[in-house]
């Protein structure tokens, strides 16, 4: 909208002097009735003529010069006033609902308008807001001089521009940007003033964090810069080109006095080739995923030429206020020759140890004949001519039968020694009946412990099962209660039983004299001397409870001691395992049936619909058990018990097959391999008794 054209619009509407329309209507009625008397000259009006003459004369006259003079211009006037207000009103219609702070006062400074926008960056209402000063919402705590400085700015005509701050009515504090100008009246006075402005609080609080953010960075290089520089580990700055700073212990690493030896060169400088291609694929790496990257060994030349061997990581800092690359270095040259040295002895013992246990081999093994030979004739000398020799003669033999003995029992021990070092010995697990294990090594040893007045008790419960290889288990047993048997006295008695505090466990307890208290720490170890008198006066090899040991390793078990004055407990560890029962079978019914039967006992089922998934189940892993079904979709039970019998790993597996299927069938079945078979319609009665005689 034009103020001023509007404005000399109205005023070139103005009406006219007095003087000139007293002249016009005086012409004007003299004229007019000039005209009208000829007119009516004809007419005889007699004495009202001249009065009708005077009245049409005035109003034919007053009439256009009313409309000319003052309807007209008025006329004009109003339609020019009411587009100007409307013109107006959109001009405060457009301020009302602007997004600036828009403030109006008059020259007191005294607020007479106020926008919302305005209101909702003081958090006022227009009552409580119109009527107040405009430096009760400008200025601040400390800025009291403001307002003087804006007021005497825009008296001045000059206007003013600038940022203020303040709170609002909720005591938050906010900041805006605003400019200040007179509204002049048409004398050209300043009749108010006119604040418009912006809401700059959220950038304000922006800058005043990022300034924080620099103040606290700068201060966290200044500590970093502090702290690398008395840092005892070489640490270098590198901006992706060269080095940009060097503490002085990378110049001590590198053999020089001077920093600036370092700073401004390439890591290409010191870096040999050989690991150059190392570090330019890390520093790439940090680029494109801004990950540190852990230590790596490189080779670097020194200033003097000499290389050395360095660990280092690097990750991406900002330096200066730029990206950038820290590296911590650390000089490994000296680790390098140790660990060299190191590996040279490691393999200078191994090949000892190959050539020790090489040699325990080979006599454990060439002892075995001259042995046997001296054992069989030296008894034949004293079976068939023993009497004819005399007391002292036959007491040599029996001195030679006891050398010889005790030499094979020596040679029995370094063997399955050797053997078990060197990895010859592999566990065949499988569930074994842990009370059948040691009634067998009870056998072997009862007729030595009844000759000693010594009673073997087992109180292992039946129902216990261990999943070991049960040869080796055996010997495990046999060792322990041939020790006890040793040295337990005349009508003691050794118990072998299960603690009920320890699962899959086998204790050997007897009353014999105990274990001296400086020999148990060395007692499962080969190159530890352990071995003391028993009773009878015998001294053993020392190996056999080493050898238990490492079978109960090999079962990933554990063999461990509880001794005092009154006698030992050995106990024999072995995993806590569940077996694994796999049900092959694809009809749903039976699936739930067995396999509510099978949960009736302490087993890990698991359930394929075929042979082929199933095949993929043992993949990872094999199963103790395996029932399996004939007749199935996408591999059968034939199929699968022939893959089964057809692999070294699961050649072992018993399959117990669950069938309907005839006589030829089952005989078939059996021939492939299969461990045994149930019938579908017999499954309550013989599942659970077929599966606990194989996991047990």
């Amino acid at each position: 909208m034009n103020i001023d054209a509007l404005r000399n619009k109205v005023n070139s509407q103005g009406y006219p002097s007095p003087l000139r329309m007293l002249v016009v209507i005086a012409v004007s009625i003299f004229a007019t009735e000039f005209a009208i008397m000829i007119f009516f000259i004809y007419f005889p009006l007699d004495d009202i003529k001249e009065t009708l003459i005077d009245a049409s004369t005035l109003v034919t006259i007053i009439t256009p010069i009313l409309y000319y003079y003052f309807y007209r211009p008025f006329l004009h006037y109003t339609g020019d006033l009411k587009s100007a207000e409307d013109e107006l009103l959109q001009f405060a219609t457009a301020i009302d609902q602007g997004m600036e702070i828009t403030l109006l006062t008059d020259n007191a400074g005294k607020i007479v308008y106020i926008n919302p926008a305005g209101l909702a960056v003081t958090r006022g209402t227009w009552d409580k807001t119109v009527g107040r000063f405009a430096r009760d919402l400008m200025v601040g705590r400390g800025e009291n001089d403001l307002y003087a400085k804006l007021a005497s700015a825009v008296a001045t005509g000059a206007g003013w521009e600038g940022e203020f701050g303040h709170q609002n009515e909720d005591g938050r504090p906010f900041h805006g940007y605003c400019r200040i100008s007179g509204v002049k009246d048409g004398t050209g006075a300043n009749r108010n003033y006119l604040f418009v402005g912006q809401d700059i609080t959220a950038e304000k609080q922006a800058m005043m964090e990022r300034d924080t953010r620099e103040a606290e960075l700068r201060d966290s290089e200044k500590r970093w810069r502090m702290l690398v520089d008395m840092a005892p580990d070489p640490i270098i700055v590198h901006d992706g080109k060269k080095i940009i700073y060097a503490n002085k212990a990378v110049a001590d690493m590198m053999g020089t006095k001077e920093i600036a030896d370092i700073v401004g060169q390439s890591l290409a400088r010191f870096v040999l080739p050989v690991s150059m291609q190392n570090v330019e694929a890390r520093i790439k790496a940090m680029l494109e995923t801004g990950q540190p990257q852990p230590a790596i060994e490189h080779k670097v030349k020194k200033i003097n030429g000499e290389t050395i061997d360095i660990d280092a990581t690097a990750s991406p800092i900002v330096y200066d206020g730029k990206p950038a690359f820290q590296i911590f270095m650390r000089d490994i040259t000296k680790r390098k020759i140790e660990e060299a040295e190191l590996k040279s002895a490691l393999e200078t013992a191994e090949d000892a140890t190959k050539l020790k246990d090489k040699f325990v081999s080979l006599v454990s093994h060439d002892l075995r004949e001259p042995l046997t030979a001296i054992l069989g004739f030296s008894s034949l000398i004293k079976t068939q001519e023993g009497e004819s020799f005399s007391p002292t003669t036959l007491s040599y033999l029996d001195n030679i039968q006891y050398a010889g003995k005790r030499i094979g029992t020596i040679a029995e021990d370094l063997l399955g020694t050797a053997m078990i070092r060197k990895g010859r010995i592999n566990p065949k697990l499988q569930f074994i009946n842990a009370q059948s294990v040691v009634s067998d090594a009870i056998s072997t040893l009862d007729f030595k412990a009844k000759n000693k007045g010594v009673t073997l008790i087992n109180n292992v419960p039946s129902h216990l099962r261990l999943r070991a290889d049960k040869t080796l288990l055996t010997q495990v047993v046999q060792n322990l209660l041939g020790n006890a048997v040793k040295f337990s006295k005349k009508g003691s008695a050794i118990t072998i039983y299960s603690p009920e505090a320890r699962i899959s466990t086998l204790a050997v307890a007897d009353n014999g004299v105990g274990i001296p208290s400086n020999i148990v720490p060395g007692l499962f170890k080969y190159d530890v001397k352990t071995t003391t008198l028993d009773t009878d006066g015998e001294v053993g090899t020392g190996l056999g409870l080493p050898f238990a040991y490492e079978i109960m390793s090999a079962h990933k078990g554990d063999l461990t001691v509880e001794t005092s004055e009154n006698g030992s407990t050995f106990f024999a560890t072995m995993p806590d395992v569940k077996p694994f029962v796999l049900l092959v079978e694809d009809h749903q019914s039976m699936t739930r049936l067995v396999s509510y039967f099978l949960g009736t006992m302490r087993v890990e089922v698991r359930t394929a619909p075929n042979g082929a998934e199933a095949m993929d189940i043992i993949a990872e892993k094999v199963p103790d058990l395996i029932i399996t079904d004939l007749n199935m979709p996408v591999m059968n039970g034939f199929d699968l018990i022939r893959k089964l019998k057809g692999s070294e790993a699961t050649a072992q597996v018993p399959v117990l097959v669950l069938t309907n299927a005839g006589k030829d069938e089952r005989e078939a079945v059996m021939q492939m391999g299969a461990y045994d078979f149930i019938s579908k319609f017999s499954v309550e009665s013989d599942l659970v008794l077929r599966v606990r005689r194989i996991i047990n």
